[in-house]
């Protein structure tokens, strides 16, 4: 159970890492 709750955060905030970097890519488009 902690195996697999470690794994679905680890999913979670990659998830949250590829909105970030997509936010990111998108201001420095605009910029």
């Amino acid at each position: 159970l902690v195996k697999n709750f470690e794994r679905t955060l680890q999913h979670s905030t990659t998830k949250i890492h590829l909105c970030f970097l997509r936010l990111l890519l998108r201001r420095l488009a605009v910029s």
